[in-house]
């Protein structure tokens, strides 16, 4: 599932806007709903720090249904890391393209 971070000032990061959340909103009521009343709440959500490993962020990529996870430190915004984008780093060194 594809989740789109929300930021606040100073790429603070506050939350994830996922298409589970946006079904939850009534189409009808999309012109009039604030991204905060519909998104995941960055408390709810899984992220990761810069010093995480990345077997450990497999894990975290592999544990549910999010094929991104935000990279947070001091409660910023740094990175964001796609399951793709490992997958694709794996791949190109086992190939020795890297």
């Amino acid at each position: 599932m594809v989740a789109v971070p929300v930021v606040a000032e100073a790429l603070r990061i506050v939350g994830l806007l996922t298409r589970d959340d946006l079904q939850r909103v009534p189409p009808d009521r999309w012109a009039v709903t604030p991204v905060n009343e519909a998104m995941t709440s960055v408390a709810e959500a899984r992220t990761v720090s810069p010093d995480d490993e990345v077997n450990e962020v497999l894990g975290t990529l592999g544990e549910g249904e999010m094929a991104e996870t935000p990279v947070v430190s001091g409660g910023r915004l740094v990175g964001l890391l796609t399951r793709r984008g490992i997958l694709d780093l794996l791949h190109r060194r086992r190939s020795g393209r890297l």
